[in-house]
């Protein structure tokens, strides 16, 4: 059985890199997290097995063992503090409950198989899967740039191929594995020249490794990554270590840091328009805001104990590199299975017996509770991951339906995801979206039968439900509460009572992430559309400070002025606008005409007034033009009584909300150039 086990481990390892599953919508990050705790509960299976059979009392036992089972138990206690949606978004995340769970099942397998020549065996079998992601690198290296995207199939493609593709997950995980290859054979190679021993398949491995972090590195220097910026992920980790210093805000949980807590800065770098990050540009720091000072604490202790051991030998000196490598890049899970692997293999371990004795005969069989424990917990956890693979092939599905425009299809995907994984925010989120949307549909019909109003119905009362739903399971996620905004400002003039509650539900995720241009913008609009044009001013002016080179901020800015009659305001803010805009865009043609006819009226009014003395405007700098679509804000929309449907109020009412104030933004210098939209 030991035999099996081993064999087992290496197969891990060669597999690990390679494992991915093209109907999901993450092929290679969370599967692989499913994947690392899949392959525990077998591992574990065959462990306990092997311990029944052969009796066996003793385990080893490593410092550094001791060391991953303590994080395994401090994530579980950051996870239980949780929301509910949360929970269940962290259960196989990259770096979430269940994968960080199973990096301590596996530091146990680890060190239970590791014996004297074992390692060198498995960075053998690691090197094998290494060598594939080596060549399949150097075929998109030498694909065109021309003929990438590269989409396999053509039709309903399940692979797309980028200049950064990479099976391993991201190239950064690429190419910390081929850089800790390189190192290890490179070692090897020596020792080996040294004693005279024959060192050619060393050499073979370091020479294709090293074309490996060849490849990576310049693909990385000519594509370019973008990740959280310093200053950014510093000022998160400091704030949210105010917040909860001890605790984090929760495994899984950094886009609620990232919400509350980024930099106004932020929205000057190329990041801010791309969706919210999963994770700090730094791992060290991503630690630090998700676990608090204890994870903070865990891994500089374990950079103090490989710091002991590099006197040891090279390897140590390998491993100190590795963890620095990774907690100085975003955190990546392959990175920390490799962290922990390595770390097996060289700590030293001892053996420790396993007794407790039962009955007349003196049975053993604390070896035996150990193993079922360690099961039973880590097949809890697989059970979820194989629920949550297949509520994600469900919402993969829906995705798919979605680009051939199959409404029903849609519809019926995301009623199957929800069905399996009820818990999970987004699904709900994507649901309540989908009802909207086909209401729309029939709403936009110039006659609706009394079946169809019927439909539109429930469909509204369905899209509010399930937004509220996403609110109840993720209540500090300010995405979900802006969702639930957009919905009831759809649904204006169908249900009474909708511009408030759209506007309490603005509120509310403006206080959550405060620093959004984008959530006060349509706040804004809500505002201007009500005829609120002095608030509708105050929140356009919020934007700009936000983010000061987004035009449409200084286009509904310069609307909102017009409303008030101050039109030397809207003629200088009108200016902003059109000074950020793309000459060679219709919006440039738009903006320009308004403003010819906006000075006009300015210019008219001034003489008509007999003013003494000329407005003079402060000049404001010219950024860097940029792609912007122009929108003015738009009034409330009505509707006529045959488009009217029987729907009761009481039934779209929002949760509960905690009053939070709204943040105010303080002005901040005007940029240099443009961020990019």
């Amino acid at each position: 059985m030991q035999k099996l086990l081993r064999y087992y481990v290496r197969l891990f390892l060669v597999l690990l890199p390679l494992f991915f599953f093209p109907l999901s919508t993450d092929a290679y990050g969370a599967v692989k997290g499913v994947f690392l705790v899949v392959g525990a509960v077998i591992g574990l299976g065959l462990w306990t097995i092997q311990v029944v059979v052969e009796k066996k009392v003793e385990v080893k036992v490593s410092p550094w063992l001791w060391l991953w089972v303590l994080w395994g138990l401090w994530s579980i206690l950051s996870w239980t503090k949780l929301p509910l949606g949360v929970q269940s978004k962290s259960w196989f995340q990259g770096l979430g409950l269940g994968t960080m769970v199973a990096l301590a099942a596996w530091s146990w397998l680890f060190t239970q198989v590791n014996e004297k020549g074992e390692g060198q065996k498995q960075a053998l079998w690691l090197s094998v899967g290494a060598v594939v992601l080596v060549v399949l690198s150097l075929v998109v290296f030498l694909i065109p740039v021309s003929r990438l995207p590269l989409l396999l199939p053509k039709t309903n493609p399940l692979i797309t191929i980028s200049s950064l593709w990479s099976l391993s997950g991201t190239i950064i995980t690429e190419l910390v594995l081929f850089l800790l290859l390189l190192g290890w054979w490179l070692i090897t190679m020596i020792k080996r020249y040294q004693k005279g021993e024959s060192y050619l398949v060393s050499a073979v491995l370091t020479a294709v490794m090293g074309l490996g972090v060849f490849l990576d590195s310049y693909r990385l220097l000519k594509s370019g990554v973008i990740w959280l910026d310093l200053g950014s992920s510093w000022v998160i980790a400091v704030e949210a270590f105010k917040q909860s210093p001890l605790w984090g805000v929760g495994l899984g949980n950094f886009t609620r840091a990232f919400e509350a807590f980024r930099p106004t800065s932020f929205n000057l770098t190329p990041l801010w328009a791309q969706g919210e990050p999963t994770g700090s540009g730094l791992g060290i720091l991503h630690i630090w805001t998700e676990l608090g000072i204890v994870g903070l604490g865990l891994m500089v202790a374990a950079l103090l104990m490989v710091l002991r051991g590099l006197r040891k030998g090279w390897r140590w000196v390998l491993l100190l590199v590795v963890m620095l490598v990774s907690l100085w890049l975003p955190l990546q899970l392959l990175s920390m299975i490799l962290i922990v692997w390595l770390g097996s293999v060289l700590f030293d371990r001892r053996e420790q017996r396993l007794v407790l004795l039962m009955g007349e005969g003196g049975l053993n069989i604390l070896p035996g509770i150990v193993g079922l424990l360690l099961v039973v917990g880590l097949g809890v956890v697989g059970y979820k991951g194989v629920e949550a693979v297949r509520a994600n092939y469900y919402y993969y599905q829906s995705l798919l339906a979605a680009s051939k425009n199959d409404g029903g299809g849609v519809y019926q995907w995301q009623i199957k995801a929800i069905g399996v994984d009820p818990n999970m925010p987004e699904y709900r989120r994507a649901y309540s979206q989908t009802n909207l949307a086909l209401a729309t549909v029939l709403l936009s019909q110039k006659e609706l039968n009394d079946t169809d109003k019927q439909k539109v119905s429930v469909l509204l009362q369905q899209s509010v439900r399930e937004a509220k739903a996403a609110v109840a399971l993720d209540g500090s996620n300010a995405a979900y509460w802006a969702n639930l905004a957009a919905i009831y400002r759809s649904i204006v003039g169908v249900v009474d009572g909708a511009p408030d509650w759209a506007m309490q539900a603005y509120q509310q995720a403006v206080a959550l992430d405060p620093v959004n241009p984008l959530v006060r913008l349509d706040m804004g609009g809500l505002y201007y559309a009500a005829g609120n044009y002095d608030q509708a001013d105050r929140t356009f002016e919020q934007v700009v400070l936000a983010k000061q080179d987004l035009a449409n901020a200084w286009y509904n800015w310069a609307y909102s002025a017009k409303q008030l009659n101050k039109l030397a305001d809207a003629v200088q803010r009108l200016d902003q606008a059109v000074a950020l805009v793309s000459p060679t865009s219709g919006d440039y043609d738009k903006a320009t005409k308004e403003l010819s006819a906006w000075k006009a009226e300015f210019d008219a009014a001034t003489k008509k007034a007999q003013a003494a003395a000329q407005v003079t405007l402060t000049p404001t700098p010219t950024p860097t033009r940029t792609v912007e679509s122009l929108q003015s804000p738009q009034p409330l929309p009505t509707v006529g009584k045959e488009q009217k449907v029987n729907v009761k109020a009481s039934d779209f009412k929002p949760p509960a909300i905690t009053p939070m104030a709204t943040p105010t933004l303080l002005p901040t210098p005007a940029p240099t150039g443009a961020g990019g939209p």
